[in-house]
């Protein structure tokens, strides 16, 4: 038994001191109390300890992955709600293909629930469909900063989706077989008329800045460049007028 404290002494507490486990065994002779530290149970139990903290560490890692997926998604789904919301309550304005689709169907679920609920019920069981539909929703701000994308994983968003469709063109690559959009093709005039895209008015500084730069080009001296940012600015201020209106 003093051998075996003697050694979970050593190799369990995080500051072991020789000269204290020499005290507590009321040994005369520390090199005796040093070889029952050096016994081959000492190296197995350190062995093992070393291997359980290896376990502990990978499902560290495991747990630590899982987490940020589970926070990239309730971040997602606060995203969700809140432009929901505030499209719901009038204080934002969704434009684009998918955001009048999404409004339409925000105000559909609504005026649903006021026809069935003519009694007083609870907001939990009014707000219920909500919910249930924000949950089925995806929308990511696209990395170009221009729009919104609620294409998720599904074959209906994918099928539909305009940057998959035009990476088919080019690369003969089925939609339905992408996990997701495409960002690489997804520049803004494509984009533009995607019925997964919403914009709205928060994203006005990168339509400006596009502007800006369009405005450059037409002091070209080759016409082909001309002719093409003149198409570019008027495809912007098209935009930039639809975020600017107010229903």
């Amino acid at each position: 038994m003093r051998k075996f404290f003697a050694v979970n002494h050593q190799w369990r507490y995080f500051f072991p001191e020789l000269m204290v486990l020499n005290h507590q065994l009321q040994q005369r002779d520390k090199n005796v109390t040093a070889a029952y530290t050096r016994m081959e149970a000492g190296n197995a139990l350190k062995l093992h300890d070393e291997r359980q903290a290896k376990l502990k560490q990978h499902a560290a890692l495991l747990w630590s992955a899982e987490d940020r997926l589970t926070a990239l998604r309730d971040e997602e789904q606060r995203m969700v709600r809140y432009i929901c919301q505030q499209a719901l309550s009038g204080k934002l304005q969704l434009h684009g293909p998918g955001g009048k689709n999404l409004y339409n169907d925000l105000v559909g679920i609504v005026e649903g629930q006021l026809h069935v609920t003519r009694e007083e019920t609870s907001d939990m069981t009014f707000n219920q469909p909500l919910e249930d539909f924000y949950r089925t929703l995806t929308m990511q701000v696209h990395p170009e900063g221009h729009s919104i994308c609620k294409c998720g994983g599904s074959a209906h968003d994918k099928s539909v989706a305009g940057c998959l469709r035009l990476k088919e063109l080019d690369t003969g690559a089925a939609p339905e077989g992408e996990p997701g959009p495409d960002y690489s093709y997804a520049v803004d005039e494509v984009c533009a008329g995607c019925p997964q895209n919403i914009r709205v008015k928060a994203l006005m500084p990168y339509w400006a800045a596009a502007v800006d730069e369009a405005m450059l080009a037409l002091a070209s001296s080759s016409d082909g460049v001309r002719d093409a940012a003149k198409e570019r600015v008027a495809f912007l201020e098209g935009v930039i007028a639809e975020l600017c209106y107010e229903n």
